[in-house]
Protein backbone atom coordinates (compact mmCIF):
# COMPACT_ATOMS: atom_id res chain seq x y z
CA UNK A 1 0.00 0.00 0.00
CA UNK A 2 1.25 3.04 -0.89
CA UNK A 3 0.99 6.08 1.19
CA UNK A 4 -0.02 9.76 -0.07
CA UNK A 5 1.75 12.54 1.07
CA UNK A 6 -0.47 16.07 1.07
CA UNK A 7 1.53 19.10 0.15
CA UNK A 8 -0.29 22.57 0.87
CA UNK A 9 0.51 25.35 -0.68
CA UNK A 10 -0.50 28.62 1.61
CA UNK A 11 -0.24 32.54 1.34
CA UNK A 12 -0.14 35.35 3.05
CA UNK A 13 -2.94 37.90 3.62
CA UNK A 14 -0.68 40.46 2.62
CA UNK A 15 -0.02 38.20 -0.92
CA UNK A 16 -3.51 37.64 -1.04
CA UNK A 17 -4.31 41.32 -1.10
CA UNK A 18 -1.15 41.94 -3.53
CA UNK A 19 -3.14 39.40 -5.95
CA UNK A 20 -6.64 41.01 -5.55
CA UNK A 21 -4.85 44.28 -6.68
CA UNK A 22 -3.38 42.85 -9.53
CA UNK A 23 -6.69 40.91 -10.92
CA UNK A 24 -8.04 44.53 -10.44
CA UNK A 25 -5.71 45.83 -12.46
CA UNK A 26 -6.20 43.47 -15.44
CA UNK A 27 -9.61 43.31 -15.57
CA UNK A 28 -10.64 44.15 -19.33
CA UNK A 29 -6.52 44.89 -20.28
CA UNK A 30 -5.70 40.76 -20.64
CA UNK A 31 -5.04 39.50 -24.23
CA UNK A 32 -8.07 37.54 -24.34
CA UNK A 33 -10.33 40.47 -23.95
CA UNK A 34 -8.44 42.49 -26.25
CA UNK A 35 -8.66 40.00 -28.82
CA UNK A 36 -11.91 38.58 -28.24
CA UNK A 37 -13.22 42.94 -28.47
CA UNK A 38 -10.83 42.94 -31.86
CA UNK A 39 -13.13 40.31 -32.99
CA UNK A 40 -16.28 40.20 -35.98
CA UNK A 41 -19.50 39.32 -34.29
CA UNK A 42 -19.95 36.61 -36.31
CA UNK A 43 -16.53 35.31 -34.67
CA UNK A 44 -17.63 35.71 -31.77
CA UNK A 45 -20.84 33.94 -32.48
CA UNK A 46 -19.12 30.99 -33.76
CA UNK A 47 -16.94 30.45 -30.93
CA UNK A 48 -19.56 30.44 -28.03
CA UNK A 49 -21.37 27.84 -30.05
CA UNK A 50 -18.06 25.43 -30.23
CA UNK A 51 -17.62 25.82 -33.72
CA UNK A 52 -13.81 26.45 -33.33
CA UNK A 53 -11.64 28.00 -30.42
CA UNK A 54 -8.74 30.56 -30.26
CA UNK A 55 -8.43 29.63 -26.26
CA UNK A 56 -4.72 28.27 -27.52
CA UNK A 57 -3.58 31.14 -28.59
CA UNK A 58 -5.01 33.44 -25.78
CA UNK A 59 -2.86 32.00 -23.22
CA UNK A 60 0.59 30.32 -25.54
CA UNK A 61 2.11 31.68 -28.17
CA UNK A 62 1.39 30.41 -31.35
CA UNK A 63 3.80 28.03 -31.70
CA UNK A 64 4.71 26.30 -34.94
CA UNK A 65 7.21 28.80 -35.86
CA UNK A 66 10.81 28.21 -37.97
CA UNK A 67 13.46 30.52 -36.28
CA UNK A 68 16.79 31.83 -38.06
CA UNK A 69 18.47 30.73 -35.76
CA UNK A 70 21.39 31.25 -37.94
CA UNK A 71 20.77 34.81 -38.14
CA UNK A 72 21.44 34.91 -34.33
CA UNK A 73 24.88 33.05 -34.31
CA UNK A 74 26.39 34.80 -37.01
CA UNK A 75 25.62 38.27 -36.62
CA UNK A 76 24.28 37.94 -32.70
CA UNK A 77 21.75 40.25 -31.43
CA UNK A 78 23.59 42.89 -31.91
CA UNK A 79 23.89 42.47 -35.55
CA UNK A 80 20.26 42.58 -35.66
CA UNK A 81 19.66 45.64 -33.80
CA UNK A 82 22.13 47.40 -36.21
CA UNK A 83 20.12 46.25 -39.12
CA UNK A 84 16.59 46.99 -37.59
CA UNK A 85 18.34 50.74 -36.58
CA UNK A 86 19.72 51.18 -40.03
CA UNK A 87 16.15 49.74 -41.67
CA UNK A 88 14.44 52.87 -39.50
CA UNK A 89 16.35 55.22 -40.77
CA UNK A 90 16.40 54.30 -44.09
CA UNK A 91 12.63 53.63 -44.33
CA UNK A 92 9.95 55.76 -46.70
CA UNK A 93 7.75 57.51 -44.21
CA UNK A 94 5.49 58.30 -47.40
CA UNK A 95 5.09 54.27 -47.91
CA UNK A 96 1.44 53.26 -46.71
CA UNK A 97 3.68 50.59 -44.71
CA UNK A 98 5.86 52.64 -43.11
CA UNK A 99 3.79 52.89 -39.35
CA UNK A 100 3.37 49.11 -39.42
CA UNK A 101 7.19 48.72 -40.48
CA UNK A 102 8.33 51.20 -37.59
CA UNK A 103 5.91 49.02 -35.25
CA UNK A 104 7.52 45.91 -36.22
CA UNK A 105 11.09 47.16 -36.66
CA UNK A 106 10.80 48.89 -33.01
CA UNK A 107 9.77 45.58 -31.03
CA UNK A 108 12.75 44.16 -33.02
CA UNK A 109 15.16 46.38 -31.42
CA UNK A 110 13.55 45.95 -27.88
CA UNK A 111 13.34 42.16 -27.58
CA UNK A 112 17.11 41.72 -29.34
CA UNK A 113 17.89 44.02 -26.35
CA UNK A 114 16.09 42.25 -23.52
CA UNK A 115 17.82 38.77 -24.89
CA UNK A 116 21.14 40.57 -24.38
CA UNK A 117 19.86 41.47 -20.75
CA UNK A 118 18.62 38.04 -20.13
CA UNK A 119 22.03 36.52 -21.11
CA UNK A 120 23.71 39.28 -18.91
CA UNK A 121 21.96 38.47 -16.09
CA UNK A 122 23.19 34.29 -16.67
CA UNK A 123 26.60 35.69 -16.93
CA UNK A 124 26.28 37.68 -13.31
CA UNK A 125 25.10 33.90 -11.79
CA UNK A 126 27.63 32.09 -13.17
CA UNK A 127 30.24 34.64 -12.11
CA UNK A 128 28.66 34.90 -8.43
CA UNK A 129 28.47 30.62 -8.46
CA UNK A 130 32.29 30.18 -9.80
CA UNK A 131 33.42 33.03 -6.77
CA UNK A 132 31.35 30.39 -4.68
CA UNK A 133 32.61 27.27 -5.60
CA UNK A 134 35.58 25.05 -4.23
CA UNK A 135 36.22 22.72 -6.84
CA UNK A 136 38.40 24.86 -8.81
CA UNK A 137 37.57 23.07 -12.28
CA UNK A 138 34.13 23.82 -11.50
CA UNK A 139 34.53 27.47 -11.03
CA UNK A 140 36.95 27.36 -13.97
CA UNK A 141 33.42 26.03 -16.02
CA UNK A 142 31.46 28.71 -14.55
CA UNK A 143 33.89 31.45 -16.09
CA UNK A 144 33.53 30.17 -19.09
CA UNK A 145 29.63 29.57 -18.74
CA UNK A 146 29.99 33.33 -17.79
CA UNK A 147 32.35 34.80 -20.32
CA UNK A 148 30.20 32.48 -22.89
CA UNK A 149 26.96 34.57 -21.29
CA UNK A 150 28.37 38.10 -21.49
CA UNK A 151 29.74 37.23 -25.54
CA UNK A 152 26.93 35.77 -26.87
CA UNK A 153 23.99 36.09 -28.42
CA UNK A 154 24.79 39.90 -27.63
CA UNK A 155 27.51 38.66 -30.71
CA UNK A 156 28.17 36.64 -33.06
CA UNK A 157 29.18 32.63 -31.85
CA UNK A 158 33.27 32.09 -33.11
CA UNK A 159 33.36 28.36 -31.69
CA UNK A 160 31.07 25.21 -30.67
CA UNK A 161 31.26 26.27 -27.17
CA UNK A 162 29.68 29.99 -27.89
CA UNK A 163 26.98 28.63 -30.56
CA UNK A 164 25.55 26.30 -28.51
CA UNK A 165 25.12 28.78 -25.72
CA UNK A 166 23.69 31.06 -28.34
CA UNK A 167 21.24 28.72 -29.50
CA UNK A 168 20.32 27.86 -26.19
CA UNK A 169 19.24 31.32 -25.21
CA UNK A 170 17.63 31.75 -28.48
CA UNK A 171 15.50 28.08 -27.60
CA UNK A 172 14.69 29.33 -24.24
CA UNK A 173 13.98 32.76 -24.98
CA UNK A 174 11.08 31.68 -26.90
CA UNK A 175 10.20 28.39 -25.03
CA UNK A 176 9.34 31.32 -22.36
CA UNK A 177 7.45 33.91 -24.93
CA UNK A 178 5.58 31.02 -25.92
CA UNK A 179 4.71 28.99 -22.90
CA UNK A 180 6.83 25.61 -24.30
CA UNK A 181 4.31 25.84 -26.93
CA UNK A 182 5.15 23.69 -30.46
CA UNK A 183 8.34 24.96 -30.65
CA UNK A 184 11.16 22.83 -31.61
CA UNK A 185 14.50 23.56 -33.35
CA UNK A 186 14.84 23.05 -36.99
CA UNK A 187 17.86 22.18 -39.07
CA UNK A 188 19.65 25.28 -41.09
Amino acid sequence: MHSVRVMFFTITDEVKNQLKECFTYWNGRTVNELATELMYDDTKTAMNHNVFTVGNYYFNGVGHISVDYERVLKNGFSGIIKDAENALANLDKGCPDSIEKTHFLNAVIITSKAAIRYSERFAVLAEKMAAEERDMKRAQELRVIAANCRKVPANPAENFYEALQSFWFVQAIIQIESNGHSISPHAF
